[in-house]
């Protein structure tokens, strides 16, 4: 029975953790809504896992229990955001190899791609910037891997588009045309 505070505290501490995580980075995205019910659910939770501590500052098992529960939301909580992926990316490839190919199969995968010819040290390059929500990441990353593999990759977070299309608006690997089908048969 002497083990259930200590575990109830790691517990709290944990979601606690995790929830202050998520909450600093939907406000680090601009995400009002998301980011105060997460700041909710953050101090309610520290609360009950701070009240039983208070209630026991003797057992130095509570102490250890709070802070492994602290060390493990941020592990925690990182991952959760890692599976949820919220917010858009800019991504940026340069390579000094022909794109063309690997340009038109981006956008025949409904990736928005701008192109330009720039000069980097090695000479003439072609930089390639794409928008796409964050869970769009690792296809990208397979797709330029096949094309290109010494390319360079740049990743940014973007807080404001406006006038955006691609993957955000449709679906990675769908067609407009059956898009607009699979839309109107419902």
């Amino acid at each position: 029975m002497d083990f259930l505070f200590p575990l109830f505290i790691f517990l709290a501490e944990v979601l606690h953790v995790t929830f202050a995580t998520i909450r600093v980075l939907f406000v680090a995205r601009g995400l009002k809504l998301p980011a105060a019910i997460f700041g909710f659910m953050e101090v309610l939770v520290f609360l009950l896992a701070l009240g039983q501590i208070t209630s026991n500052l003797s057992n130095w098992v509570n102490y250890i229990a709070f802070a492994s529960g602290f060390a493990s939301g941020s592990v925690v909580g990182l991952w959760f955001e890692e599976k949820i992926a919220v917010g858009l990316l800019s991504v940026q490839i340069i390579t000094n190899n022909d794109a063309q190919e690997m340009i038109e199969y981006l956008r025949a995968e409904n990736f928005g791609v701008t192109s330009v010819t720039a000069t980097g040290m090695s000479g003439k390059v072609r930089m390639l910037v794409i928008l796409i929500k964050r869970k769009h990441l690792p296809r990208l990353q397979s797709i330029v891997e096949d094309f290109h593999p010494n390319a360079f990759i740049s990743v940014q977070d973007v807080r404001l588009v406006k006038n955006f299309y691609g993957p955000a608006t449709l679906p990675v690997g769908t067609s407009p045309t059956l898009f607009l089908r699979k839309l109107f048969k419902r």
